[in-house]
């Protein structure tokens, strides 16, 4: 596992009280996996956004980017190189 990837298991064991060690980077976080809801998906971003110093505007997320901590981490490695 690569470091993103173990930061942002960290980030959402900190939304859902579960162990990082425990939330596979395969699972959805939202239907059908660990059960995000609107409100914890704001938290979230939000820790995200603290985590990495970035500011994501609405329009450069969608719903793929949200599906996994592996899609995620994808979006984010991609927006860090972007916007540099």
């Amino acid at each position: 596992m690569n470091d993103l990837e173990h930061r942002l298991r960290s980030i959402v064991a900190s939304i859902t009280g579960c162990e990082p060690d425990s939330i596979s980077v395969d699972a959805p976080l939202f239907r059908g996996g660990l059960e995000l809801d609107s409100l914890s998906g704001v938290a979230l971003i939000l820790k995200i956004e603290s985590e990495f110093g970035v500011s994501i505007a609405d329009e450069d997320l969608d719903l793929e980017s949200l599906y996994s901590v592996r899609t995620l981490c994808r979006f984010i490695s991609e927006f860090i190189n972007r916007e540099g």
